[in-house]
């Protein structure tokens, strides 16, 4: 397969699953830190050119989140991960977890689950990152860069 094929193949497969996930809650999950934020609904999904598409209700107030958490987003499909009740913006290492049951529990506050589903999802799609105390400024080191986002 090509890598445009790849990339389809994941887009494709997120896009199988929003009958089931929008307007439905979702948590997101950064996989360094482990904070959660709790969105209470999933919506405007969709796949334009090669991206993954959408908007999202937070529980948390804008300044409360990560800046690059907002309202709309986009996942880039070359940096899309989609597991069976998840999605993965591979650039930021966050998780968009569907699994009823744990986001029901963060929904509670209840956000214990996090370090077992951390360790134990398994990511298909992997990038190169940098070595630990790297310039962590690039994702990716500077000659690698322009080869995944051009």
């Amino acid at each position: 397969m090509t890598s445009d094929e790849v990339n389809q193949a994941y887009l494709d497969k997120a896009a199988a699953m929003f009958a089931s996930v929008t307007g439905k809650p979702c948590v997101n999950v950064d996989a360094n830190s482990g904070k959660v934020h709790y969105c209470r609904r999933i919506y405007d999904l969709s796949v334009a050119e090669d991206q993954l598409d959408g908007s999202c209700d937070w529980l948390d107030a804008e300044d409360a989140r990560p800046d690059e958490l907002t309202d709309i987003w986009a996942i880039s499909a070359d940096l899309l991960d989609v597991g069976d009740t998840w999605w993965l913006d591979l650039y930021f290492d966050w998780y968009f977890v569907f699994t009823r049951e744990f986001v029901e529990r963060s929904a509670r506050g209840d956000h214990s689950w996090v370090a077992g589903f951390l360790a134990a999802v398994v990511p298909n799609r992997t990038i190169p990152r940098p070595p630990p105390a790297a310039d962590t400024t690039h994702l990716l080191p500077a000659t690698e860069a322009l080869k995944y986002f051009g």
